[in-house]
């Protein structure tokens, strides 16, 4: 599925941020900090989602569009409720990347 990005306006709310290891650092610090956060992590990425982001180099913050976490700040050309149905297991889209896995639901614990 080809999909191409244009610029949101308004943006989303925020509600989640995606990224790499420098974001799982900069959660880890949040959770020794006492913030309360949840986690999901893959092969290469991490996706946290709470009230109190943390930011990262690289991050991308994503907001709800119909069930599925994409980038507060674009807009995907296929509709979000077409790409959550296309892509059951997605937990997010973002420009080249679908990350897919079980949506996090308690307070993360990241080692």
């Amino acid at each position: 599925m080809n999909i191409t990005w244009t610029r949101r306006e308004p943006p989303l709310r925020p509600v989640a941020v995606a990224g790499t290891d420098s974001l799982y650092d900069a959660a880890r610090k949040r959770l020794a900090d006492g913030v309360a956060i949840r986690a999901a992590v893959g092969d290469g990425w991490t996706l946290i989602l709470g009230d109190d982001l943390p930011w990262a180099d690289g991050a991308v913050y994503l907001g709800w569009e119909d069930g599925l976490l994409v980038p507060t700040l674009l807009r995907p050309s296929v509709p979000s409720s077409f790409l959550k149905a296309a892509l059951p297991d997605a937990l997010a889209v973002l420009p080249g990347r679908v990350l897919t896995g079980a949506m996090p639901v308690r307070q993360a614990e990241l080692a």
